[in-house]
């Protein structure tokens, strides 16, 4: 086969392929809100008590009941979650947002774009509240 009917077929498949996962919705995303917090609160046996989600809603961090708190991340169409108890989290205020850690490696830090300045509960817990 010549060169031209190869590159041809090729464009055609690819074209398809693109078309096909346009269809299955490659191109949705998870969002979260309060609705999915509470959702993940219980997952974790607990009650979902303050919250504050990021601008774009691809990331939050909540006080969960039990002194417990929990940092989320939408990683593509899924999510990861973090929860330790409130002095496993080091929290830091920067400008715009709070930066989020934890002492393990599994779970990078984690940056808030807030309001500003960030809720109050946020705040607090950042000077050790």
């Amino acid at each position: 086969m010549s060169d031209w009917i190869i590159l041809a077929i090729s464009t055609v498949f690819v074209a398809a392929m693109v078309v096909f996962a346009a269809l299955l919705g490659f191109r949705d995303t998870v969002r979260l809100d309060e609705a999915e917090l509470r959702r993940l609160a219980a997952g974790e046996g607990a009650a979902l008590e303050e919250w504050a989600i990021a601008r774009g809603q691809r990331a939050a961090a909540a006080r969960l009941s039990g002194g417990r708190f929990m940092a989320v991340r939408v990683m593509g169409d899924g999510i990861s979650v973090r929860v330790a108890r409130v002095e496993a989290a080091r929290i830091t205020l920067r400008r715009g947002g709070v930066t989020l850690s934890f002492a393990d490696t599994g779970f990078s830090p984690l940056y808030l774009k807030t309001q500003d300045p960030p809720a109050a509960w946020l705040a607090s817990l950042a000077r050790g509240g």
